[in-house]
């Protein structure tokens, strides 16, 4: 599991569409739709059901969604203090 997956998962589940997750996160819709099922086979479960209106969370994909996004702020608030301890983005 890597922030990058994270991200693209959080996105699509935000945006219930994967076209307008990869364009918020700057990607091709072909780049996020393959992370996403390298991030599913990853864990070994379904994160999404697919439908003609988008994209539903599957139970495990629902269960996933609060820690995936604490995980990125995490992520986002360890690079600020590292940074900062190295004199940079005061």
């Amino acid at each position: 599991m890597d922030q990058k997956q994270l991200s693209v998962f959080v996105a699509a589940a935000e945006e219930t569409n994967l076209t307008r997750a990869a364009s918020r996160l700057h990607m091709t819709q072909q780049n996020a739709s393959r992370l996403i099922a390298k991030f599913e086979k990853s864990l070994g479960v379904r994160l999404f059901d697919r439908t003609p209106k988008g994209l539903i969370p599957t139970e495990a994909g629902t269960a996933l969604f609060e820690d995936a996004r604490q995980m990125i702020d995490l992520a986002r608030r360890a690079r600020i203090k590292a940074r900062r301890a190295a004199g940079l983005d005061l």
